[in-house]
């Protein structure tokens, strides 16, 4: 059997101190349900391999099984979770090939956004994001600890504002249908190179090279930092992955 004993205590998911913010009256509850797992998988909470209980779940969003089990079921469509029967519901496997080909898929539509984006974003924009990748520099040279949201912030903020600034509306949409997915893979990447320089001067060169205008040396360098993520992530011990 392939899959991890992680999660067989049924521990209580960190779900559970959420504070539900999005649930309102009128929703329906497989929605409630289905977006809190979600998210829960998306943000690394629920690792892949951990068993899911579906009495557990039920009791901790105060709702039957079934909205649980409709859930489920949209999440198994989309790749999110195995289900076995017999056995149990398991977050889904991570594969290398899986991460290699949207990363493949993502660098290829940023480095097009990136085409148009240099010439869109203005110099206070330019200014305002470099400064605070500076000052995240500075804090990692003395020594100081950045929290990981800290970083995943920013560079989620910085991705976003290349595929944003573009004239391609095409690939704002194509980026918006696989964010999620890009965003389970960007979190587990920040987790395994927090508070690491290598990470933020890339950045740093990506902006730079952007406010140069120099489209080849830009691109070359986001590149290189979306496959240096992946191999961070292949690499991290805290990761199962499959090969």
């Amino acid at each position: 059997m392939y899959m991890s004993t992680a999660g067989l205590a049924c521990r209580e998911y960190i779900l559970w101190g959420m504070e539900l913010k999005h649930i309102k009256k009128g929703r329906k509850r497989n929605i409630i349900a289905y977006e809190t797992i979600k998210q829960l998988i998306v943000n690394n909470e629920l690792k892949a391999g951990e068993i899911l209980s579906e009495n557990a779940l039920a009791a901790n969003l105060g709702m039957s099984r079934t909205p649980i089990r409709e859930a489920i079921k949209i999440l198994a469509k989309e790749g999110y979770v195995e289900i076995h029967n017999g056995i149990g519901i398991y977050v889904k496997h991570i594969t290398v090939k899986e991460i290699y080909d949207i990363s493949e898929v993502r660098v290829s539509l940023e480095i097009l956004a990136l085409r148009t984006a240099i010439n869109n974003i203005s110099e206070a924009e330019y200014e305002d994001i470099i400064g605070r990748w500076t000052q995240l520099k500075n804090k990692l040279q003395k020594g100081i600890k950045v929290p990981y949201e800290d970083i995943f912030d920013l560079d989620a903020e910085t991705h976003s504002l290349i595929v944003q600034k573009s004239d391609n509306h095409f690939i704002k949409e194509i980026i918006n249908d696989i964010q999620l997915k890009i965003q389970r893979f960007q979190k587990m990447s920040t987790r395994a190179t927090a508070n690491d320089l290598n990470t933020v001067n890339l950045h740093l060169s990506i902006l730079e090279y952007m406010r140069a205008k120099d489209v080849k040396n830009a691109s070359e360098v986001l590149r290189r930092h979306v496959f240096d993520s992946l191999q961070y992530i292949i690499n991290n011990p805290q990761n199962t992955i499959f090969f």
